[in-house]
């Protein structure tokens, strides 16, 4: 349910206007700290802050770890900063500064959740170390704060499906049914900037796979076959028929392909974004493959600290990449199909991903996914990160009735 720091996206800088520049300025430089996210141990962590023209970088570096990870939405409002992190998975964070200059706060998850956070400043020890244990409320307060949220944050409705509850949320009304396919880890609150669109010309539905953001785990094990089983009866569960329209967001590729797999039938076109190609760490390893291996090594340490169902996704992201392909999953289905790619560079690459030749490598693969429609067209964006659905909701929307129309 709390998600890994995007290790593998292009390198995003967070948008700020001059306006919160000048009404609040943050001493760019080294910060020092810690962040607890919620659920897991306390992190002693670097802060590298600068401003690149009117945009506020913030980046989050591990101790022991050599990749950094930005902060997203970065905003300054009567002396608290807010922004959110992890964003394959929402966490939202709010910190007030003291006398010393040093940022205290919290971050909180959809599930009520909450881990301590401090950010110094430069040659700035702040006065008090707090010894922080790891970060899970005991049941009383994770009940009350699971209450909180179910009355102003709870979007949609809990089905019960295969021996568990699901979160899903339709909004809409019309002939097709979009069927939105989050990235490991990610809950329906990732598409938050798609669905009210989305509703005015479609039937739209985005759930939370078992195990993440409300959806309770599941206790069957996981699989690609068994989440399109489990999608499939959400989906008669919340009143929503085919012909579905799927969109899948990176590692939703694969659930998307999973779900035609099984039911083609029901399938009428699919819209994937900024997609995980099977081949995608087989080629990257080709072109270096020192790089390569260290960052794969990193991620994987990472995701050891993650909850299970997170895990268990993990899991099955590292076997496809192992065998460069998804076993057991027919081919494309004859549909229309749009391919979005986020070919944003980096200006300072941290991996392979992220040089000019491992944006080219993206490019080709998501090609060759294209390829396999018969019907099919690819869309490039050197705007957006790999979150092309929350940074330019736009084109992915443009996509959907593109493919809807057909």
């Amino acid at each position: 349910m709390r998600r890994l720091w995007l290790i593998a996206a292009i390198a995003v800088l967070v948008p700020s206007l001059s306006a919160c520049r000048d009404a609040q300025p943050i001493e760019p430089g080294r910060w020092t700290g810690y962040v607890t996210p919620p659920g897991m141990n306390s992190i002693e962590s670097t802060f590298n802050v600068a401003y690149r023209g009117d945009s506020l970088e913030v980046r989050i570096a591990v101790k022991g770890m050599d990749d950094e990870f930005p902060f997203h939405n970065v905003l300054f409002n009567d002396e608290t900063m807010r922004f959110w992190w992890q964003p394959l998975m929402r966490v939202d964070c709010e910190l007030q500064p003291d006398d010393e200059g040093v940022y205290r706060g919290d971050c909180r998850d959809p599930d009520g959740g909450i881990g301590p956070m401090v950010m110094a400043p430069p040659n700035v020890i702040p006065r008090e170390l707090v010894e922080v244990e790891e970060s899970r409320l005991n049941a009383e307060k994770w009940d009350r704060r699971r209450e909180l949220d179910l009355i102003d944050g709870l979007l949609g409705k809990m089905f019960d499906v295969g021996g568990t509850e699901l979160n899903a949320l339709v909004e809409g009304d019309g002939r097709v049914s979009v069927v939105l396919m989050s990235d490991i880890g990610d809950d329906l609150r990732t598409w938050d900037y798609v669905v009210d669109e989305v509703k005015d010309f479609a039937r739209v539905m985005s759930y939370s796979r078992p195990g993440l953001g409300y959806s309770k785990e599941s206790p069957e094990t996981t699989s690609l076959e068994q989440a399109a089983v489990m999608l499939r009866e959400l989906l008669e569960a919340a009143g929503v028929p085919p012909p579905f329209v799927l969109v899948g967001h990176a590692f939703g590729y694969a659930f998307a392909r999973a779900f035609a797999s099984e039911y083609p039938d029901d399938v009428a076109g699919m819209v994937f974004i900024d997609p995980v190609h099977p081949s995608e760490g087989a080629r990257l390893r080709e072109l270096d493959p020192v790089e390569w291996d260290k960052h794969w090594s990193q991620k994987m340490a990472f995701v050891e600290m993650l909850p299970e169902p997170v895990r268990a996704e993990y899991k099955l992201y590292e076997d496809m990449l192992e065998e460069s392909g998804l076993e057991g999953i027919d081919a494309a289905p004859d549909v229309p199909a749009v391919v979005v790619s986020s070919l944003r560079a980096a200006e300072t690459p941290r991996w392979v991903g992220e040089t000019i030749e491992g944006i080219q490598v993206k490019d080709r693969l998501h090609r060759e996914i294209a390829a396999e429609f018969t019907k099919a067209t690819h869309v490039h964006t050197g705007e957006s990160g790999r979150y092309i659905h929350r940074e330019d909701p736009d084109l992915v929307i443009q996509a959907i009735r593109e493919v809807v129309s057909q």
